[in-house]
């Protein structure tokens, strides 16, 4: 089963069982993003097929 990288692992979950994403005409392999790239995807909005963890208690 494809895995995010460890580091992105800790803060995001996949939203989508895809690991291949077209987001805005860019290509995007889920399981290959660097944490910085994955935190600027999110944080630029309506991303949907990476989701933040929620924090345990």
């Amino acid at each position: 089963m494809p895995k995010l990288k460890p580091e992105v692992a800790r803060k995001y979950e996949f939203g989508t069982h895809h690991t291949k994403v077209d987001w805005r005409g860019r290509l995007i392999n889920l399981c290959e993003l660097t944490l910085s790239e994955a935190n600027a995807l999110v944080a630029s909005g309506n991303f949907p097929y990476l989701l933040p963890k929620r924090r345990k208690k």
